[in-house]
């Protein structure tokens, strides 16, 4: 567990500190300040993740997802690792599902699918696009879950599984093709 703690922290430290030289990424590091401690990690709850601001700081885990920084966190904030708690119980099942994505905000105090795919420019776009058919508004991608409504699980739902379908790891690539051409998929999927 503890090597799993520590690769999980390696790739989060990697994805705030890059890997030097050029890059293409326009993805924009976003430094916003909130004082609210406490952020909701959601694909489902997940359990045992690593959260972590861009200053470092590690939150400690609550219960059902919930997770408290000591100090207020700086943005962007990146949850790795842990498991999907998919009966909701606050207990790692068998039938419970490994979290095998990166997830982010750049505000507020839920990471979600929403939120990972609202910190994306690219997607961020598709997002705005059919939040109205769900009657949501970019403060709702930004504070609820999954748990909490209805319409931000089939949000999702769907970008989880065009992630698998596609095999997509990295939410935050600006240059993924398969990225951009999930405004065709949501089109699809949302009529």
């Amino acid at each position: 567990m503890k090597a799993q703690y520590m690769i999980s922290l390696a790739v989060a430290t990697a994805i705030f500190t890059g890997c030097g030289g050029e890059s293409t990424n326009t993805t924009p590091v976003v430094t916003a300040i909130t004082t609210d401690k406490t952020i909701n990690v959601q694909r489902g709850p997940i359990l045992g993740a690593i959260v972590l601001d861009a200053s470092g700081q590690i939150a400690s885990e609550d219960v059902n997802g919930s997770y408290t920084f000591a100090n207020t966190p700086t943005y962007p904030i990146v949850a790795s690792g842990g498991v999907i708690d998919v009966d909701r119980n606050g207990v790692v099942n068998p039938g419970d599902v490994a979290n095998d994505l990166n997830l982010t905000t750049v505000s507020g105090s839920v990471v979600t699918m929403a939120t990972t795919f609202y910190a994306n420019p690219k997607t961020r776009t598709m997002l705005e696009s059919f939040k109205n058919d769900l009657n949501l508004t970019i403060e709702d991608l930004k504070t609820k879950t999954p748990s909490d409504s209805k319409e931000i699980e089939a949000i999702s739902n769907m970008l989880y599984k065009y992630v698998k379908d596609n095999n997509i790891s990295d939410l935050l690539d600006t240059n993924s093709t398969l990225l951009a051409d999930i405004n065709d998929y949501c089109s699809w999927y949302c009529n």
